[in-house]
């Protein structure tokens, strides 16, 4: 079996509203959609950092006195 192609679009500075109307597109491509979605951070560091590993800020050491993602070991993250 084929594995299955993801496409993870990051839009941290889009509005919600702005979104709804203007990519309807995109939406009705989507094969996966997920509804109620939060923000481990309120800022897009910590935040990405979080979406590529699975691990919340305090665990992955990324914040906002530590921006470094090179010290995210990439076996952490699902890019293996």
């Amino acid at each position: 079996m084929k594995e299955p192609h993801v496409v993870v679009i990051c839009l941290d500075t889009v509005r919600k509203d702005f979104y709804d109307k203007y990519a309807q597109q995109l939406t009705n491509l989507a094969t996966h959609r997920f509804h109620e979605m939060r923000a481990p951070s309120s800022w897009s560091v910590p935040s990405h950092a979080a979406m590529f590993s699975g691990e919340l800020p305090h665990e992955t050491g990324i914040h906002t006195y530590s921006r470094d993602f090179g010290n995210l070991d990439i076996e952490q993250t699902f890019l293996v």
